[in-house]
């Protein structure tokens, strides 16, 4: 829990960050403010979903929220492409490497980097909110790395869905005869590619946290 907090209080003061170096540069990077709230909605609907205060079918409702925002918080890996722009070293006349010692353009850097590493760890704890509610009590290791599986295939489609054809999660209401005609060039090249190795790297980010998790906090693996 204090874990938790310490992240979310983390959050807020990168989002203010934010705010300080768009102002500063005149650069806006609002888009990220808009994406960490994407990426904290399905920790927060991870928590509906598993909470004893609600049971039916709003407990579906809100497990079925969370399987259509989860890939938001993975998705502020794609958010790198935004430093395209950014010079940190060139080469000059004579062949020497100059770096480019701006403060503000490592610190833009440093923001994307930080909040990549937010929507990691919001991902790892929403699936773990939803992971341990399913699995209180089925020990089984080959359940929870097929179910790890299934999220990460799910996220790494919506991921390609998400930045190559600007599809967001509530157009699975609003648009779905969209979403079944996008669904259909997802099997096929190059985007099979990309959401199999956005799959890929989800799952083994996830589990290597589980894992750095697990050895830090023993006991949540005991009970």
């Amino acid at each position: 829990m204090i874990g938790r907090r310490i992240l979310m209080a983390y959050m807020l003061l990168l989002t203010v960050g934010i705010l300080w170096i768009g102002y500063s540069t005149g650069v806006s990077q609002r888009y990220l403010i808009w994406n960490l709230f994407l990426a904290f909605m399905p920790y927060l609907l991870a928590r509906l979903a598993t909470s004893d205060r609600f049971s039916g079918w709003h407990k579906g409702a809100f497990f079925f929220a969370w399987l259509a925002f989860y890939p938001n918080a993975f998705y502020l890996v794609t958010d790198l492409i935004h430093l395209q722009n950014d010079v940190f070293y060139y080469t000059d006349q004579a062949g020497k490497i100059v770096y480019v010692t701006s403060p503000l353009i490592w610190s833009r850097l440093l923001v994307l980097v930080s909040a990549v590493f937010i929507g990691m760890m919001l991902s790892y704890y929403s699936l773990n909110t939803v992971h341990e509610w399913f699995f209180k009590r089925v020990k089984s290791l080959l359940a929870s790395l097929t179910f790890l599986t299934a999220v990460s295939m799910l996220t790494g489609w919506a991921v390609t869905l998400g930045r190559f054809f600007r599809f967001n999660s509530w157009d699975l209401l609003l648009e779905p005869h969209r979403f079944l005609a996008m669904i259909q060039k997802i099997f096929l090249a190059p985007y099979f590619q990309l959401s199999l190795m956005f799959a890929c790297v989800h799952f083994f980010v996830i589990f290597f946290i589980w894992l750095m998790d697990k050895e830090l906090v023993p006991d949540k693996v005991a009970k």
